[in-house]
């Protein structure tokens, strides 16, 4: 009596291995079940519709990643079990051969598609290098990248819905005789894709972060001041064999605020032992020209000069520019981002591409 039980057991337990075998595919979300959009011609295209297409490019190659993984891990779910069961059923003399010979053929079938799946997994990764590597080119670089770019994750995303796509529906034919129909086996409810879930889209909003924050003893205003981040990172585009990796300016912005006055900070790093000649100082009184997103421009003066600070180890100098935030401004800043900033210098000025385009905005959202 035990012997049959644990039998009965041991076959039960297969039995649910190889129903876990025939469940349907993760359905494709639905964000991948649409063709991408056609990509019009690049050559025209401005920096902000490159940039866009980026985003677009990556979320959906990252969507398509993630679901690749998840298929995966359920591919080698079902061949653990599917395994476990048979090296439980090798050990029962009373196990029908036929059976466990199909169980094992089941068990190869599992085996290439998981090698498939883990091929997909990886091609998925490497889409999403690209789209990364894409993001962070310069924007005449993102020209030439972006048509082959589209041309990859089009072709991935088509042989996806060729391969995991929803069927077409056969209609039935009331001609023949009726099958009884077979109990529904149970579904797996999946989480939906939303836009704002979605990181790309949506990302998270970073803590304000303070440098200083204390009330002055004797005046009682409030002083606060934010911590330096990077605005953007510049490499004349004549001097990069020279600096290869390292960037020839970083630029680092922070605020801060006493009482109603609000100040922009900017510190300038150029890694060059010889900037004092090149760029000479940033003068009192000299133009910050920001170019918003939107297409318009707003001018700021630095109120104190600076010559330069040499660098620790000699190998380049740091430059302080200080500008005053008037309401007017300040309301300019918090609607859009910024696209580009025009630096005057004591011998000439200098264009720069901003990349975090909303860190003002947040900046200025730490000060309500």
């Amino acid at each position: 009596m035990y012997t049959k039980y644990w039998f009965s057991s041991v076959l039960c337990s297969a039995m649910c291995c190889l129903v876990l075998h025939h469940l349907p595919a993760q359905p494709l979300p639905e964000q991948l079940l649409s063709r991408l959009d056609s990509l019009p011609r690049v050559d025209s295209m401005p920096q902000t519709e490159l940039q866009r297409w980026g985003i677009v490019l990556a979320s959906r190659t990252s969507t398509a990643q993630q679901w690749e993984a998840a298929r995966l891990l359920g591919i080698q779910q079902q061949r653990d079990s599917l395994s476990t069961a048979i090296e439980v059923a090798k050990t029962d003399t009373t196990m029908d051969k036929k059976l466990l010979r199909s169980w094992s053929k089941d068990l190869k079938g599992l085996q290439s598609g998981e090698k498939e799946a883990t091929q997909r997994v990886a091609a998925a990764a490497n889409r999403l290098e690209q789209c990364s590597q894409y993001n962070m080119a310069e924007m005449e670089t993102q020209r030439g990248l972006l048509p082959p770019l589209w041309r990859t994750v089009d072709a991935a995303e088509n042989d996806l819905r060729r391969k995991f796509g929803p069927r077409p529906v056969a209609t039935p034919d009331t001609t023949t005789t009726p099958v009884a129909a077979t109990p529904a086996l149970p579904t797996v409810a999946y989480a939906t894709y939303t836009v704002a879930n979605d990181v790309m889209y949506t990302p998270p909003v970073p803590a304000c972060r303070w440098a200083l924050n204390e009330r002055d003893a004797f005046s009682g205003e409030v002083r606060r001041e934010t911590e330096k981040a990077v605005l953007f990172r510049y490499t004349n585009p004549n001097l990069r064999n020279l600096y290869g990796k390292k960037p020839q300016t970083v630029c680092e912005a922070s605020m801060a605020q006493t009482g109603e006055v609000l100040r922009l900070y900017l510190v300038f790093t150029i890694n060059d032992p010889n900037a004092r000649n090149a760029f000479g100082s940033l003068t009192q009184n000299s133009a910050a020209l920001f170019k918003l997103l939107d297409g318009s421009t707003l001018t700021l003066a630095n109120a104190r000069a600076d010559e330069g600070t040499p660098l620790a180890d000699k190998s380049g100098y740091t430059y302080k520019g200080q500008y005053i935030i008037d309401k007017n401004t300040l309301k300019r800043l918090q609607k859009t981002g910024l696209d580009k900033l025009r630096l005057t210098w004591a011998t000439g000025y200098e264009d720069y591409d901003v990349q975090q385009v909303d860190l003002l905005q947040r900046t200025l959202g730490c000060f309500n």
